[in-house]
Formats: structure tokens, C-alpha cells, sequence
């Protein structure tokens, strides 16, 4: 056994941790500390029982006519230890998940990932020339962006299989605006909207596509415009008032969502029926414009980011009741917790957003005050802004995934943790078997597996799939 544990936790600690670690070098794969002191305590065992039959035999004079035996028994004994080493190493590591695929390194080299989605079974990675279909075990399909163009934006979501992406040339506005069947990487259709003079460029703050309730919803410089996601035929449109633009658009199953900033008025969160696009409700987002920078996170509950700028700023996340009420206002940064800014934005055309609206909750990775690292996991209510629980995580958190089951958190050795929403409890720890170091990845279930999914796909593997 101990020859087995030695073995097998040496290898593992040369190929997931690069052959060291601790306190200085990061944390150890989980469980060797346990299999590295059996294996030495077994060791030392075993080698003193040896020694103890030897001295009895060679005291008894019977050593001579017995070395043939002793040396079969030597033998057996270690082959013995070999199964049961194995169930002990397995048992001490605890479980783990393997790279089942990764799809190729990004070409040319200067390429980069723009944001993804999943539908089922069925992971797409976007890039700025292309759209790539993977399967959890290759590729399906691969879409050119046309031309020149780039794809610009794309909605945060999809449905019945079909997401909304925009592309443009450089340099002008993202005005085409495209319905993907992610069954089959082709269009179901194109239209020209008429968009923002603002150029295509960094990640924006505000999503300006959305899918909900069987709509394709997107933002134009006089309003909202409601158009069929399947068929494109147009459902509604709602202007704002003169002087005021759109600034972002988040959707629900049975709401829509707009903010909408104003040169007199300041900013505003307009709800909007998906069925009719008549206003339900509209309320002032309590910030002190026009210097501030609001993102919309969510459309039901609205919840919004606010980050100020001045001397006396705030940076926050509001939320409001269904009545239009503002409900709990909570700062980024706490007493004893630090949350990450709002967006990542080397996803241009989809920012991952590490802030998850769920369940009635605002779920974070959040860092001891003064610290860099992210080595918790927070939920906010998102009616009184209380912390509702707080989990310590083994690493530093590099992205939270909403499931359907619940949540799954990663850190930059790629231990994924999976987190019951309702009380942080965690409920099975999976580390990824082998060295990694990730960073600006998303994180996406994909039915049994996980997806990592790479902005820089070009050193790594774009996508890995792992279960």
C-alpha cells in the first residue's frame, strides 16, 4: 500500500500541481496531503514488519532455509497492497472530474472569444469572425461572419434554440441584426435596425438584444422595438421621449426591461408586457447622474449596478419590488467583503457577469476587505440587502454558474464546488483532474458536464468539456 500511495500521490502532485504546493504555492490537490502521509506511514510499517520477521527468523537459524519463502511472501504481500492502495488513494482523493474533450486552439492567432451561449447539449462559442457549435464531444458547426464585419453583441440568452447576435464593420454601428438556430449554426433571418452612432468597441454596459416569450427585443436610438423570434414579424414598438436614449434591455419569461437615460431626467427603468409592449411601470434609479455608469442585471426583479464618479460616489446594486419600488440598495463594497466589478469585458460581445440574480438573491464572489483574491461565495437579499449566507471556497473564485440543480462555483486551479442557492451549503467538490491555472474563462452545464469556455482560446484550448 504504501508503495501504491507513493506512487500514485507523487504523479498526482508532478501533474496537478506542477510538483508543489502550499502555502506559498498554492493550494494541494485534494486530499494528497492525507495520501502522502498514509503512504509514508505505511512505509515505515511495512518496511519495520519486514525487518521484525527477518530478525525472527535469522534468531530461530531458520533464515538460510527459509529465504525462498520469505522472499515469495515479500512479494505477495506487496501485490497484495496494490488494490487496496487503489481504494484507499481513491477514497482519500475524493471524487474527480476528467477532460473528456477540447476542441483546437483558436487560429489565426490574434483571435478572441466574444461570449457564448448553451442550448442543451450544445455549447457555441463566438468569436469576433465566427460562431462554433460544439457538442460534448466536437464540433457541430461552424458559421462565417460575412465579409469584413465583426460580431459586436449578442443576447445574454436563448430560446427554443435560437439567439440574436449583431455584427458591423469596424468602426460602425452595430446595426444587423441576425436570429441563429443553434441546431444548425444557419440564420432564420436578418434585419437592419437602426443603431446607436456609438461605435463598436469595448463591451458595453447595457445589453442591447434579448430573447423572451417568443420575441426577439432590441434597443434603437427612439425606443424598443419587439419583433417575432422565429418569424421576425414586427409585434410592437415603444419610444422613448425626446431627449432620452436606450441604455440597456434585460428580459424575462413575462417581462421586459429598458433603462433608459435622459438628458433632464436622469435615469429610468421602464417594464414593458412582452405580449403587448405597453409600460407596466416606470421608476428613477436613485443615483446621482449624469455621472453614472448603470447596468441592467436582471428584468425580473429589475435589478440594476450603479457605479457613481465623483467624491462622494456609490457604487451599488438596486433592486425594485414589482410595483416599481426601490428595495434594497447594496453596496459593492461591505464591511468585510469586497464584490468584483460588474462585468468582465474581455467578452465584448456578451460580458460574463460573476453577479447572479437568482431565487429572489444577488449571489457574488466577494473578497476580504483589502484583499485580491475572491475566497467566498455571498447572497444578498434582494428585498432588505442583508447577507443572507457566506461560504468560504479553497482558491480564488474566478466565475459563479446559476444551474438548474444550483450553483457552480470554479477557482483558477479549476476546483469546481457545487452550492445549494437556498443556504451556500456545499454539496460535492469537483476538481478537474491535472495541473490548471484558468482565468477569464465562463463556466456553463452542459447537461452531465461542464463547459470551460476560454476568451484567449489561442494558448489554450478554447473549450474543454469535462465530467
Amino acid at each position: 500500500m504504501g508503495i501504491v500511495l507513493h506512487v500514485l500521490g507523487w504523479t498526482a502532485l508532478s501533474s496537478e500541481a506542477g510538483g508543489n504546493c502550499g502555502r506559498f504555492k498554492g493550494p494541494c490537490p485534494q486530499g494528497l496531503t492525507g495520501v502522502l502521509l498514509l503512504a509514508f506511514g505505511c512505509t515505515f510499517a511495512g518496511l519495520g514488519g519486514l525487518a521484525f520477521v527477518h530478525s525472527a527468523l535469522e534468531k530461530r537459524g531458520a533464515l538460510p532455509r527459509r529465504r525462498r519463502w520469505s522472499a515469495i511472501i515479500a512479494v505477495v504481500g506487496v501485490l497484495a497492497g496494490v488494490w487496496p492502495g487503489a481504494l484507499v488513494y481513491d477514497g482519500l482523493r475524493g471524487q474527480f472530474l476528467e477532460v473528456r474533450w477540447s476542441a483546437p486552439l483558436d487560429r489565426p492567432a490574434d483571435v478572441m472569444g466574444a461570449g457564448s451561449w448553451v442550448d442543451g447539449d450544445l455549447v457555441v462559442r463566438a468569436r469576433t469572425d465566427r460562431l462554433i457549435g460544439y457538442t460534448t464531444t466536437g464540433t457541430a458547426w461552424t458559421t462565417e461572419v460575412p465579409g469584413r464585419q465583426a460580431l459586436c453583441t449578442m443576447s445574454r440568452d436563448v430560446e427554443d434554440g435560437v439567439g440574436l447576435v449583431a455584427w458591423a464593420a469596424d468602426g460602425r454601428p452595430c446595426a444587423t441584426v441576425v436570429a441563429m438556430d443553434l441546431r444548425t449554426g444557419k440564420s432564420l433571418w436578418q434585419l437592419a435596425r437602426t443603431a446607436s452612432d456609438r461605435p463598436y468597441g469595448p463591451a458595453m454596459a447595457g445589453d442591447e438584444l434579448a430573447v423572451a416569450s417568443g420575441l426577439a427585443v432590441f434597443t434603437e436610438p427612439t425606443g424598443l422595438r419587439g419583433v417575432g423570434l422565429r418569424e421576425h414579424d414586427e409585434r410592437w414598438r415603444l419610444d422613448v421621449e425626446p431627449g432620452c436614449t436606450p441604455a440597456g434591455v434585460a428580459a424575462s419569461a413575462d417581462q421586459v426591461a429598458m433603462l433608459v437615460s435622459c438628458e433632464n431626467a436622469g435615469l429610468h427603468v421602464v417594464v414593458v408586457d412582452p405580449a403587448s409592449g405597453r409600460e407596466r411601470w416606470r421608476a428613477e434609479v436613485p443615483v446621482e447622474p449624469p455621472m453614472a455608469s448603470v447596468a441592467l442585471l436582471a428584468a425580473r426583479p429589475v435589478v440594476v449596478r450603479a457605479v457613481e464618479e465623483g467624491s462622494r460616489t456609490e457604487d451599488v446594486v438596486i433592486s425594485f419590488s414589482d410595483e416599481g419600488q426601490v428595495q434594497a440598495r447594496i453596496p459593492r463594497s461591505g464591511p468585510d467583503y469586497d464584490m468584483p466589478p460588474v462585468e468582465q469585458t474581455y467578452w465584448r460581445a456578451r460580458p460574463v457577469r460573476p453577479l447572479v440574480v437568482r431565487d429572489g438573491l444577488l449571489i457574488a464572489p466577494v473578497s476580504a476587505p483589502g484583499e485580491d483574491r475572491r475566497t467566498a461565495v455571498a447572497a444578498f437579499s434582494l428585498k432588505t440587502g442583508t447577507q443572507v449566507w457566506r461560504t468560504a471556497i479553497d482558491g480564488d473564485v474566478v466565475t459563479v454558474e446559476s444551474t438548474t440543480g444550483g450553483l457552480v462555483v470554479a477557482t483558477d486551479r479549476l476546483y469546481l464546488n457545487e452550492l445549494s442557492p437556498t443556504d451556500g451549503a456545499v454539496t460535492a467538490t469537483l476538481p478537474v483532474r491535472g495541473e490548471w491555472w484558468v482565468h477569464d474563462v465562463d463556466l456553463r452545464k452542459v447537461s452531465d458536464r461542464y463547459a470551460v469556455i476560454a476568451s484567449d482560446g489561442t494558448k489554450e484550448p478554447p473549450v474543454v468539456m469535462v465530467g
